[in-house]
This record gives C-alpha cells, structure tokens and sequence, in this order.
C-alpha cells in the first residue's frame, strides 16, 4: 500500500515536469541563495556581538541606563534573527533548537569576551573625543547617549 503511493507520488510529480508544469531551478539560484543567508547571518551577528560588546564596556563608564538596556534588547533582537536565518542552514535545522541557541549564545559571548580585549571601543572612545560623530560621540563619552559633555561627567537630567 506505501509502496503504491509512493510510486503514484513519483508518477505525478514526472508527470507534472514533463507537461511543464514544475521547473527546475539552475544550481546558481541555490549558491546564490546560499550566499544571501550566509552574509546575512554574518551581518547580524557582528551587529549583535558589537552591540553587546558596547553595552558591556559602557557599563563601566556609566553604569546602567535606559539606553544600554534598549542596546542589550537589540543585541539580542538581532541574535534572534540571527538565529532565524541559520535556520535555513542544513546544519542547524537538523539539531535542536535549544542546541542551536546554546552554540550561537557560546559563541557570541566568546566573540564579546574577545572584542573586549581588543583596544576597539578605547579607539572609538579616544576618536570621539577628538572628534565630533554624530550619535556615536554622545554614547562613547558618557556611555548612555545622555548628552554629556567632553568631561565624561554623566548627567541624566540634560
């Protein structure tokens, strides 16, 4: 019997390309598309760890504020996208989901753990204080975007 219906699917289906309805697709659509989801994986990913990396070195700068906490939940945010994306992957969605979210955390935190060795933020830190970007020299000076002045003195009330 699940033989029969077997067969008759395999029927069908042949059926259905020779008669043209149903059309392969060149071996290009799937590097492409392959491709897509890789950058894109990657793109979030390094916004997430950067993200996270920020909050964790304005902390010390500033403490906790409203700001860092709506940076924390875009962190994750985009590590849930992130997450999403891999899905697509033959790797990922033959683990669990659980499995898949422990590897991506494990990772995002040794790549936070290994920007903030890096002098990345100091370097940021330092150039924005010599200079003035826009968004980014407020959150660098004071680490919650409160308009601080160049002193680094935190005044929430501004």
């Amino acid at each position: 019997m699940l033989k029969e219906t077997k067969n008759n699917l395999i029927e069908k289906i042949a059926g259905k390309i020779n008669q043209g309805e149903i059309k392969t697709k060149p071996r290009k659509y799937f590097v492409l598309k392959a491709a897509i989801f890789a950058f894109m994986n990657a793109t979030t990913f390094l916004v997430a760890t950067f993200l996270a990396s920020f909050c964790a070195f304005a902390l010390h700068l500033a403490g906790s504020s409203l700001l860092l906490f709506i940076l924390i939940a875009t962190a994750i945010f985009f590590l849930g996208i992130n997450i999403a994306l891999a899905e697509k992957i033959t790797f990922f969605y033959t683990k669990p989901l659980f499995y898949n979210i422990l590897l991506f955390l494990f990772f995002a935190f040794l790549a936070v753990a290994i920007i903030l060795k890096t002098p990345l933020h100091n370097n940021i830190l330092q150039y924005t204080k010599q200079n003035d970007v826009p968004i980014i020299s407020p959150l660098y000076r004071c680490g919650c975007g409160c308009g601080c002045q160049k002193n680094g003195i935190c005044s929430p009330t501004k």
